[in-house]
């Protein structure tokens, strides 16, 4: 038995094949190499921010001896990380829908890089406080970027 046609309907009954009707034909998706540069690109951004946010709490023990600090503070850098998801997405998005994702991950690379270069600089047990709030700060913004 066949389908059933409204009488309003605008296809034709030599158009249906089976029960497959094509009303918006498939566009086809070139493969450019550009594009896996990019992919790959932004794959290495985020892993690199990722690498950064997770460092310290593979590491505690080393860091509490290093540092020495109790455990809570390093955990509650990971807990930060989180937490600032959820204020900071919303400039985001509004970036995102103004400026296109392109300049996103730009700024976002950005942070990441600086967040970078000032944790290097808190190497140093007595700049470790005032360092890496700065770089927490930078870090986390990077991190809504991605």
């Amino acid at each position: 038995m066949g389908r059933a046609i409204s009488i309003g309907s605008r296809l034709d009954v030599e158009d249906l094949q089976g029960d497959h009707v094509e009303l918006v034909p498939k566009p086809e998706t070139k493969l450019y190499h550009r594009r896996w540069v990019m992919l790959f690109l932004f794959s290495a951004v985020s892993a690199s921010n990722a690498f950064m946010w997770l460092q310290y709490g593979i590491i505690s023990n080393i860091f509490m001896r290093f540092y020495n600090i109790g455990s809570l503070p390093i955990d509650w850098l990971s807990m930060i990380y989180l937490l600032t998801y959820i204020p900071l997405i919303l400039p985001v998005l509004w970036l995102l829908d103004n400026r296109g994702i392109r300049d996103v991950v730009i700024v976002g690379s950005a942070f990441n890089c600086i967040g970078a270069w000032i944790k290097i600089g808190s190497a140093n047990p007595d700049l470790c406080v005032p360092l890496m709030i700065i770089f927490f700060f930078f870090f986390f913004t990077s991190y809504i970027y991605f």
